[in-house]
């Protein structure tokens, strides 16, 4: 009777005394593996294929069927087993199908931070985390100073999901756009270009333009705030106007009968010469030396 296990070999030999052997190792029918002892891991709405491989006559599945190979889609963790037929033996074996319960990842609605600000992004599962800037943890700590867009993929098993989500960096902005130098007791309007936002003075007065009698050194700071809390801020420092913001140069010697051009250089709206001539730059030609104010 043969045992589940042994080996029978055979020799043939030649009357020229040559040989040759062969041998075959016995294994019981009622001990065959139908599906290598290994269980099978998907995710939530995949289908596999069961497939029962060997020599036999006949099989069957728990649920009666007979398809071979079997495609399943179970909802949830299920067992499901097989019978071969051989003559007068059978063989059963079960094999798991482990259902992993479908990854849900919601990164949330885009975000608005201000510059230099910090935001953490949070995927709230487990398993491996694949972030678009390279990390590689469930929580990351981002500073853009850009706009960015964030991906993530996370994967448990064989299944992953993705998502992404923008991290909008506002970038708030305002700008005195007047000259920092004034006539004394001048009534000057400070005006600005800011982006959208409230605004706030440094003398208490809110809109895009005051109205001030600046005195010398006096500062004026405005700030604009965007409705997301976002800041940005320009100033200007007053310097009274006198006679050392424009020249002439250094004085000039000709030649008795030859040209040169006056020009006037520095902060001025229109330039008056004492003789009455209006313009920045002239040509003279003085018959004696003179003296142009």
């Amino acid at each position: 009777m043969p045992i589940d296990g042994a080996v029978y070999s055979v020799t043939v030999t030649s009357p020229d005394g040559c040989i040759a052997t062969d041998s075959i190792q016995l294994q019981s029918f009622n001990n065959v593996s139908l599906f290598g002892g290994q269980d099978i891991n998907i995710c939530e709405g995949e289908t596999v294929e069961l497939n029962v491989p060997g020599f036999y006559e006949s099989m069957v599945w728990e649920d009666g069927s007979t398809d071979n190979p079997r495609l399943v889609q179970p909802s949830s963790t299920t067992t499901y087993s097989a019978t071969i037929f051989y003559r007068s033996c059978s063989s059963s074996e079960s094999i798991t199908v482990n259902v992993n319960a479908e990854l849900e990842l919601d990164l949330g609605e885009d975000i608005t931070i201000c510059p230099g600000e910090t935001i953490e992004l949070n995927s709230g599962l487990t398993g491996m985390h694949n972030w678009s800037n390279g990390e590689s943890s469930s929580e990351i700590i981002v500073a853009p100073e850009q706009s960015t867009l964030y991906y993530l993929t996370v994967s448990s098993g064989n299944c992953f999901v993705e998502d992404s989500i923008l991290v909008f960096v506002e970038d708030p902005f305002i700008e005195i756009l007047n000259e920092s130098v004034f006539c004394e007791n001048s009534l000057i309007t400070i005006e600005t270009v800011s982006s959208d936002g409230s605004i706030l003075w440094s003398t208490g007065e809110t809109g895009p333009s005051i109205n001030v009698v600046p005195s010398s050194n006096s500062n004026y700071s405005v700030t604009v705030t965007s409705d997301n809390g976002c800041t940005a801020t320009d100033n200007i420092n007053f310097t009274k106007y006198g006679g050392g913001d424009i020249s002439l140069g250094p004085d000039i010697t000709i030649c008795q009968g030859g040209s040169i051009e006056l020009q006037v250089r520095g902060l001025f709206d229109y330039v008056i010469w004492s003789d009455g001539f209006i313009g920045s730059s002239r040509t003279v030609t003085p018959g004696n030396t003179t003296s142009y104010n």
